[in-house]
């Protein structure tokens, strides 16, 4: 007897926060599962894809990493365009990119507005207690109806976790927001 056929499907994912959250790391972590710690800043994107297994669904994840540098509103917009779901990541040690997860929110939804987000709280293992920020993400993730994640790319805790979340999101057909 032969399988039944595979359903394939792809999806874009970006991936969405300021510079140095490390959007570029968790995304190395999950594709390929190594971690370096020498920064280079992502100029414009970076795509890169990872096949999933969902039952008999393969989904393609079209993996885009965005410039995290505000002074890039216009280009970063253009790369929205077309997505289905993002992650926005903030850096847990960093007050102001958890700060700015608002901003991203909108400027994604204004471009992809059935788009689906998870948030991602990275660099989690620096953070000795996690109880505020926890709260902090707990609350864009439920205005928004999904979940978050704590992350660390560096030891990979939460990462496979955050992309197979997203990807089964990405196959559920829900209505937008």
């Amino acid at each position: 007897m032969t399988a039944p056929p595979r359903i394939r499907i792809v999806k874009k994912v970006c991936v969405l926060g300021d510079f140095a959250v490390g959007k570029t790391s968790l995304i190395r972590r999950f594709v390929l599962d190594l971690f370096d710690d020498r920064y280079i800043t992502t100029m414009g994107t970076k795509i890169t894809k990872k096949q999933l297994t969902f039952g008999d669904t393969e989904l393609s994840m079209q993996i885009w990493d965005i410039v995290g540098n505000i002074i890039y509103r216009k280009l970063q917009a253009q790369y929205f365009r077309g997505s289905d779901g993002a992650f926005v990541v903030c850096d847990v040690t960093r007050k102001e990119t958890v700060d700015n997860i608002s901003q991203w929110i909108d400027h994604y939804l204004t471009i992809a507005p059935a788009g689906k987000i998870i948030f991602l709280g990275n660099k989690a293992d620096l953070l000795p207690d996690t109880k505020a920020i926890e709260a902090i993400l707990g609350d864009h993730a439920r205005r928004q109806g999904t979940s978050f994640y704590l992350t660390s790319a560096l030891s990979g805790t939460n990462v496979e976790n955050a992309f197979a979340d997203l990807g089964r999101r990405l196959l559920t057909r829900m209505p937008p927001r």
